[in-house]
């Protein structure tokens, strides 16, 4: 009689030994997807500081072969700033980010656009686009940041 109740005690203590390590088993594997799904997060967040930091650079790019006299578009150094750029902008899109595309007269779109200023535009109506300030950027649906625009009065 003793002897059973021993095996019924010592089969109790496996049992619940068992369904302890079962239950820090599951805890392992939840802690384990929570620190991979912060960890996506914060290479994410990364991604993003870093690229915001790296758009004004392409913005300067921009206006650095908008000002370069005609004369002087097929010289080397030229053909050298514009290969680079290129460059820029493919590292760019192959991490899924992309120029927001608009045009003058467009319908302005808080969700995309950001108004700088409000300008009478004799040629275009109320609340279209009349002038693009500087490009926007979105990776996926995420807008990184919004096209700056002015807008007709």
């Amino acid at each position: 009689m003793k002897k059973k109740r021993q095996k019924n005690t010592f089969e109790q203590e496996i049992h619940e030994l068992k369904l302890g390590w079962q239950r820090t088993q599951a805890d392992f594997d939840n802690y384990r997807k929570r620190i991979e799904s912060e960890r996506q997060g914060w290479s994410a967040q990364v991604q993003l500081e870093l690229i915001e930091k790296l758009l004004p650079i392409l913005d300067n790019f921009e206006l650095a072969i908008a000002h370069v006299p005609q004369q002087e578009k097929s010289s080397n150094w030229i053909v050298g700033i514009l290969h680079i750029q290129k460059q820029f902008e493919n590292m760019l899109r192959d991490i899924g980010v992309e120029k927001i595309e608009i045009k003058i007269g467009d319908e302005f779109n808080p969700n995309l656009h950001e108004a700088i200023a409000a300008q009478p535009s004799p040629n275009l109506k109320h609340n279209q686009i009349s002038k693009i300030v500087a490009t926007g950027y979105r990776q996926e649906d995420k807008i990184i940041r919004p096209v700056k625009v002015e807008v007709a009065q």
